[in-house]
C-alpha cells in the first residue's frame, strides 16, 4: 500500500552485470476508470493517453530492472462507479461485480487481461477525522503462495490506484500482486515487520537508511542523509527519513546485479539490491510466465484488419462466458471460405495455429494434429500473416487468384501442405509495368 504523495523517479546510467537472455513475456492489463475523472479540463482521451504512459513507463522500469517482461493495455473502459473512496468498499464492489464493475472477471478472461486496475479520483481507509488516511494505491493482496501468484481467486489480480499518483504507484501496487513487499528498510523505519512479508525472503524492495531520528509514522524530525535511497517497492515510505528528495527514489525493482551511483555512497556506484533480502527482479522473473497465464484472449477479440474475417471468426467461435475453449492458444483450425476477405492481418495472433500437437495414444502410435486453415475463394493479396503458422499446417488458398506470387513461392518452401490458387499476382512485374506507363 502506498500513502498519498506523488513520486518522482530519477535513475540514469544503469550498469547491469551480464545475465542470460530470457524471452520476453507479455502481461495484459485492463483499466476500469471512474468516469468522475472526466471534467472540463480532463477529457477521456487525456485519461487514456495517461494510462498508456503508465504502461510505457512501467515497461521502462521492468527493462531497467533486467526483467524480461512487459505490460500491454488489454482494454481501458470508463465506468460509472458509486462515489466512494473507501478501499474496502471498492474492493467489495469489484468482488460482487456491482457499481461500475459489472462482468469484471469474465471480461478480463475474454480479452486476456491478466490484471485488472481500478483507477479512481481518490482513495482512503474509509475512516473520518484524524483517523482518515489517504492512499495512493492498494493491492488486494501481497501474493505469498502459488494460488495467489496464479490468481486462482480473481481478486488476487486486482489493484486500486488514485489517478493523480501516476506510474510509480501503478508499478508499486502491481509489485505487491507479483509477490513483493516493501522490505527491510521500511520495516525498520516504521517499526513493523509486516512490511517484510513477501513470497520469498528476497521478494522485497531495497534501500539504505543512513540515520533515523525516530521510528514510526512521524517524519517531521527526519532529514535526508547522503547515501539514502529506495527502489520501487520501498515507494514513498522513503519520505520518513528522506523528506521525499527525488534523488533518493530509484525507479527499478530491486536487483543486486544493477549497479548505479544512485544506490551507492560517497559518489561511488553500489548495488541496487541484495541477493538474499532485496532481489525483486529475480522474483518477478521466476513467476513472469505465471503472471502472463492468468487469462488468454478469446479468438474473436483479436484485432483483425478485415471486417469479413472478423465476422467469420466471431460466428465460428462466439463468445462463451466462463469458457476457455475459444482461447487463441486452443484454436487449431480456421475455415473462412468464400467470405469476401481481402486481408488476413491479425490471423498471426492465433497462437494455436503456430504449432503441431503430437498426442500419445493407448496403442503407442502418436496422433499428429497439425493446424488446418481454409481461406479458399477469397481475394487475399498479402500473405504475411501465414508465415508464423506451423510448417505442418494445411493452408488452402485456392481461388485467391490475386495472392502474391512471390509470397506463395516463399510459403511453399516452408509449408509443404500449401494449396496454391491456379493463378497469382506478380506484384513486382505489375509495379514495373505501371512505372512504364
Amino acid at each position: 500500500m502506498m500513502k498519498k504523495s506523488i513520486i518522482n523517479s530519477v535513475i540514469s546510467g544503469l550498469c547491469l552485470a551480464s545475465t542470460s537472455v530470457l524471452a520476453n513475456v507479455e502481461v495484459g492489463v485492463r483499466f476500469v476508470v471512474d468516469d468522475a475523472l472526466i471534467n472540463n479540463w480532463r477529457s477521456e482521451e487525456t485519461i487514456r493517453d495517461e494510462l498508456e504512459r503508465w504502461i510505457l513507463e512501467t515497461n521502462t522500469m521492468l527493462s531497467d530492472s533486467n526483467i524480461a517482461m512487459s505490460l500491454y493495455s488489454a482494454e481501458t473502459v470508463m465506468s460509472n462507479m458509486a462515489a466512494d473512496s473507501d478501499e474496502s468498499v471498492i474492493f467489495n464492489n469489484m468482488r460482487r461485480e456491482i457499481n461500475g464493475f459489472n462482468n469484471l472477471e469474465n471480461r478480463a478472461d475474454e480479452i486476456g487481461a491478466d490484471y485488472t486496475i481500478a483507477v479512481v479520483p481518490s482513495l482512503d481507509n474509509g475512516l473520518t477525522g484524524d483517523d482518515r488516511q489517504a492512499y495512493c494505491g492498494i493491492a488486494n493482496t501481497v501474493s505469498r503462495n502459488m494460488d495467489e501468484i496464479n490468481a486462482v481467486d480473481f481478486m488476487d489480480s486486482t489493484v486500486i490506484v488514485d489517478y493523480d499518483c501516476s506510474t510509480d504507484t501503478f508499478a508499486h501496487e502491481l509489485g505487491h500482486v507479483f509477490g513483493l513487499s516493501h522490505g527491510a528498510q521500511v520495516a525498520e523505519a516504521l517499526g513493523s515487520t509486516s512490511h517484510n512479508s513477501s513470497y520469498h525472503a528476497y521478494s522485497k524492495g531495497w534501500g539504505r537508511i543512513v540515520s533515523q531520528a525516530s521510528v514510526g509514522d512521524s517524519f517531521e524530525d527526519e532529514v535526508r542523509d547522503d547515501g539514502e535511497f529506495g527502489t520501487i517497492m520501498v515507494g514513498n515510505y522513503l519520505q520518513y527519513w528522506s523528506r521525499r528528495n527525488a534523488t533518493t527514489f530509484v525507479g527499478i525493482f530491486s536487483n543486486p546485479d544493477v549497479v548505479d551511483i544512485a544506490c551507492g555512497e560517497n559518489g561511488s556506484a553500489g548495488p541496487c539490491g541484495n541477493a538474499l533480502l532485496g532481489n525483486a527482479a529475480r522474483s518477478i522473473r521466476d513467476f513472469r510466465t505465471n503472471f502472463a497465464a492468468h487469462a488468454t484472449p478469446d479468438v474473436h477479440t483479436l484485432n483483425y484488419s478485415d471486417s469479413n474475417l472478423r465476422a467469420c471468426i466471431s460466428q465460428t467461435y462466439p463468445y462463451t462466458p466462463g469458457s476457455s475453449l475459444y482461447d487463441i492458444n486452443r484454436i487449431t483450425s480456421i475455415s473462412c471460405t468464400a467470405s469476401d476477405i481481402g486481408s488476413i492481418d491479425g490471423l498471426e495472433g492465433i497462437t494455436g495455429l503456430h504449432s503441431t500437437i503430437v498426442r500419445p495414444t493407448p496403442g503407442g502410435w502418436p496422433v499428429v494434429e497439425a493446424p488446418f486453415v481454409d481461406l479458399s475463394d477469397n481475394r487475399i493479396v498479402n500473405l504475411d500473416a501465414l508465415y508464423q503458422l506451423s510448417p505442418d499446417s494445411t493452408i488452402n488458398l485456392q481461388g485467391n487468384n490475386v495472392a502474391s506470387c512471390h509470397q506463395l513461392d516463399e510459403l511453399e518452401q516452408t509449408h509443404t501442405n500449401l494449396i496454391r490458387p491456379d493463378r497469382c499476382l506478380n506484384i513486382a512485374a505489375l509495379i514495373s509495368t505501371l512505372a512504364l506507363i
